[in-house]
């Protein structure tokens, strides 16, 4: 799961926030579900705040960073998150 934001100061980030092998043989197929906390969208502001930034945020999937197979825009409410709000990983589960 990588994720693309902008924040407010102009600049722009790329993370990857969880990955999850999949091993499959040909013409099988299997879904992988990320949940992604509110907290690995936001970022450590100047001030030191834990910052969710309103905007778009791009989530995209895929085997790598230069074949991304799936991409969903969100956006969400500015505000600053308590520091135990804070991750860094998504997690993954995997079903036939």
């Amino acid at each position: 799961m990588n994720i693309i934001r902008a924040t407010s100061n102009g600049s722009s980030t790329s993370v990857l926030s969880g990955h999850e092998g999949v091993d499959l043989e040909p013409e099988d197929s299997k879904t992988v579900e990320f949940a992604v906390p509110l907290g690995v969208l936001a970022y450590t502001g100047l001030a030191g705040d834990v910052v969710m930034e309103p905007g778009p945020i791009e989530l995209s999937a895929g085997s790598s960073s230069d074949d991304l197979r799936s991409t969903a825009t969100v956006a969400g409410e500015a505000r600053v998150m308590n520091g135990d709000e804070r991750a860094f990983f998504s997690t993954a589960s995997i079903s036939s």
